[in-house]
């Protein structure tokens, strides 16, 4: 089997980080809720000096509750390919690297931590498959002259279904040769890539 480089996004992918973020910005002070279906804009809508207190706090990252199923899709794949974590640093990185690194490392204790790439352009990174949430980064990817998948062609980006991407392809333009979105966790989409049933859940 040809090795791949996978890109695996953390924030949206392994983790729930829309109700860690909302749940740092209450505790910051603030009022209200993003409206619904939310989209990963809805920062915007926030009070700006909660929203800049909820970057600041490390447990933002550090109690961001992982997906069902993520982990164990993380290490499908690690262990036949080869894999990096990529995630946005975001407008605090000396605080937000170091509390995702301890978080990747709390939940994936055997995943090598030079593997997390804080990065928020994926275009900048050669790999042959994206998985991520953002229907923005994916696109973006695609476009990009890093990606292997495009010339190699079929399926080289999968989305998990969420609030803000699940019409993706319609809304987004996304191509629907090269992109999918996957009602499923990582998991789901580990067994898609490495078309094996035995990835557990």
């Amino acid at each position: 089997m040809c090795r791949l480089t996978i890109l695996v996004d953390m924030d949206g992918v392994l983790g729930d980080f829309v109700t860690s973020f909302l749940s740092a910005y209450h505790k910051a002070g603030g009022m209200g809720e993003p409206s619904r279906p939310i989209q990963w804009t809805f920062i915007d809508e926030l009070d700006p000096i909660a929203v800049d207190e909820a970057w600041r706090d490390p447990g933002l990252w550090l109690h961001e509750h992982p997906y069902p199923g993520a982990f164990a899709g993380l290490r499908a794949l690690h262990e036949r390919h080869s894999v990096y974590v990529v995630t946005d640093p975001g407008p605090h990185p000396m605080i937000a690297i170091p509390a995702k690194l301890r978080w990747l490392g709390t939940h994936a204790p055997w995943f090598p931590q030079r593997r997390l790439w804080p990065i928020s352009d994926r275009s900048k990174i050669m790999a042959d498959i994206l998985v991520d949430d953002r229907a923005e980064n994916v696109r973006e990817w695609l476009s990009g002259p890093t990606n292997n998948g495009r010339i190699a062609g079929g399926l080289s980006a999968y989305l998990p279904s969420r609030e803000w991407n699940h019409d993706a392809p319609r809304i987004h333009g996304l191509p629907t040769g090269l992109a999918v979105v996957v009602d499923g966790e990582l998991d789901t989409i580990a067994r898609m890539i490495l078309k094996d049933e035995t990835v557990p859940v």
